[in-house]
């Protein structure tokens, strides 16, 4: 276990937690609410005719994410665009309804994405958070289907990387 007894330790150990929350939501995650869109819509085309065909059901979205969303391109969907479709559109709200637990997770990790990372006011994350955040937030993406050695990456490399920044900077 590497000792550094400085200042400014805490405070990157607290950055690094937060950098992996954002990994993780906005890496694997998103790629697992893609991946998981993709196969409810196979034949989906990343075209504007998509868009146009898909029946939205409840989804409400302001103007500028239906602009976005009018693309059909689902590789420019944000999180919150991408969890509406999946958890209003019609034959998605269909599909994710078959399996247990999915929209809870859905839910879960809107609220939590939007509470963290939505309208910070900090950099920062103190382990406390991240030993709660952390394991919520890969339950429920799993669930979704993101692949759980991939995120355990996300943890393992940022934490290669905190080492290797404290050792450059006090070793």
């Amino acid at each position: 276990m590497l000792s550094v007894s400085c200042p400014t330790r805490f405070s990157f150990v607290f950055r690094r937690n937060i950098l992996c929350i954002f990994k993780l939501v906005y890496g694997v995650g998103l790629q697992a609410l893609r991946d998981l869109f993709m196969q409810i819509h196979p034949k989906w085309t990343n075209q504007p005719s998509d868009a146009a065909a898909l029946d939205k059901g409840r989804m409400r979205l302001d103007k500028n994410e239906e602009v976005i969303f009018n693309k059909g391109d689902i590789n420019q969907w944000d999180f919150s665009l991408i969890t509406s479709a999946l958890r209003f559109s019609t034959v998605c709200a269909i599909e994710i309804s078959k399996k247990p637990g999915c929209d809870t997770s859905l839910q879960e990790l809107k609220k939590t994405r939007n509470k963290l990372l939505g309208h910070p006011c900090t950099d920062r994350m103190s382990n406390t958070d991240f030993n709660i955040f952390w394991p919520q937030l890969c339950d429920h993406f799993v669930a979704l289907g993101a692949d759980s050695s991939r995120i355990a990456e996300i943890k393992s490399q940022s934490g290669t990387c905190s080492i290797n920044v404290l050792l450059y900077l006090y070793g």
